[in-house]
């Protein structure tokens, strides 16, 4: 058990290759830690973002969160990218709720303003098997119509166009809602 704590210490200041071989070691402890040693270099460099997207994959629950958490700190900054974005989207349908609710918190609602993929997945999650989920999904898409037409620009209303015109019922009538509040 020391000898692992030490390792799993270690890993952050490990170089980058070998950091990426631990990505593959059959302990998930070690893979999660390598995982998380990455979180400075996921913003603006495409390798490491698909290295950290790829282990949304892993089989492993803690693997995965940590993807999310990795993936989640880089997408709400202002200069990250639209993949950086989009590449919390496979979180939403994880197979284990506490990784699609970890994925839709770590959505920023900049991000729905910035990328309409985020909307169209989060507007499928309000198909989810769990209606605490759905709700989250649902309350979410509200919130980020209501953030998208503040701001005032045209990403905003074009946001709120694509939810009434193409959204699922839930998110037209979110849609509705928030605009009924602002014309009312």
């Amino acid at each position: 058990e020391g000898a692992e704590e030490n390792i799993l210490l270690s890993i952050p200041q490990a170089p980058h290759d070998f950091r990426e071989h631990l990505l593959e070691s059959p302990n998930p402890k070690i893979r999660a830690s390598a995982v998380r040693s990455f979180g400075e270099e996921v913003s603006g460099n495409l390798a490491v973002l698909h290295l950290i997207v790829a282990k949304l994959k892993d089989p492993e629950l803690h693997v995965r969160m940590a993807a999310v958490d990795v993936l989640g700190a880089a997408a709400p900054q202002k200069d990250a990218s639209e993949r950086q974005v989009a590449a919390l989207i496979p979180s939403l349908s994880d197979s284990h709720i506490d990784i699609r609710r970890a994925g839709m918190a770590r959505l920023s609602f900049e991000a729905a303003r910035r990328n309409a993929k985020v909307v169209k997945a989060v507007a499928l999650s309000l198909y989810d098997e769990d209606h605490g989920f759905r709700k989250l999904a649902s309350d979410w898409l509200t919130i980020a119509i209501r953030e998208a037409l503040l701001h005032a620009d045209e990403s905003g209303f074009n946001l709120v166009l694509e939810m009434l015109e193409n959204g699922t019922g839930v998110g037209q009538l979110a849609a509705a809602q928030v605009l009924g509040e602002i014309v009312g």
